[in-house]
């Protein structure tokens, strides 16, 4: 009797662990779904950035291309200080951290699922370590811009883009990203040939890392969207 006794209530406390866990890892993945829907928004304006950066890249180039360039001052300066601005994406990784720092990964008991979401955290730190090369290449461009323009113009850019998002919010939430091209006709300080090219050849590089960015946020977009249909499968997630 006191063998079925203890007996019975080791599987007393195994039934109400193995619910509680149970409890636990719908509560994960529910909290998953939600960073996902939240990361694809974010990868969503990201490619629409990237997308936006590569067209006014080739924009500039075929601007500052033209014998008669000096007509398109206002638009030189403004897609020169545009395609500076940072497209870094920030995916919602509350959940995965949380799985991965307290062990808990193991409560995600569908090997599917579980290997699904270790692989698209790796994708987002693979893109996210690019960014540092990203960041290389904004910076030598805007050293070879400073040379080449007169970077006085782009504060003025980024100072009336500041006082709108101040009238239009109590802070400044986002970062800016609306800019309006001057309108006084802004020229080149310098129109030495050798340092177009190099302005050329790092235009190129900014395009370059646009369109890889580009390509990995599209693909990232696409294994959350395939993610969040595996867990809304397997686990019954209206």
């Amino acid at each position: 009797m006191l063998f079925l006794a203890v007996f019975c209530g080791f599987l007393a406390e195994y039934q109400l662990e193995h619910k509680i866990e149970k409890e636990r890892e719908r509560s994960y993945i529910n909290s998953l779904h939600e960073d996902l829907i939240s990361d694809t928004a974010m990868l969503r304006l990201n490619i629409s950035q990237r997308r936006e950066r590569i067209q006014m890249a080739d924009s500039l180039v075929w601007a500052i291309r033209l014998s008669d360039r000096r007509r398109f001052g206002n638009e030189i300066h403004y897609y020169a200080r545009s395609i500076s601005i940072p497209a870094n994406i920030f995916p919602n990784d509350r959940t995965i951290q949380q799985l991965k720092s307290s062990g808990s990964l193991r409560l995600i008991r569908n090997i599917t699922v579980s290997n699904a979401i270790m692989s698209y955290d790796q994708q987002v730190r693979n893109t996210q370590y690019d960014m540092l090369d990203e960041s290389a290449i904004r910076s030598e461009y805007r050293q070879v811009v400073s040379s080449v323009f007169n970077t006085l113009v782009f504060y003025e850019i980024v100072s009336d883009a500041i006082s709108f998002r101040l009238r239009k919010s109590d802070g400044l939430t986002e970062q800016v990203e609306i800019l309006a091209r001057p309108n006084s006709n802004p020229q080149l300080i310098s129109n030495d040939p050798i340092l177009l090219n190099r302005l050329i050849g790092t235009i190129q590089d900014i395009k370059r890392i646009q369109v890889s960015q580009l390509v990995r946020s599209m693909s990232l977009k696409k294994q959350a969207a395939q993610l969040i249909d595996l867990i809304k499968k397997e686990y019954n997630l209206n």
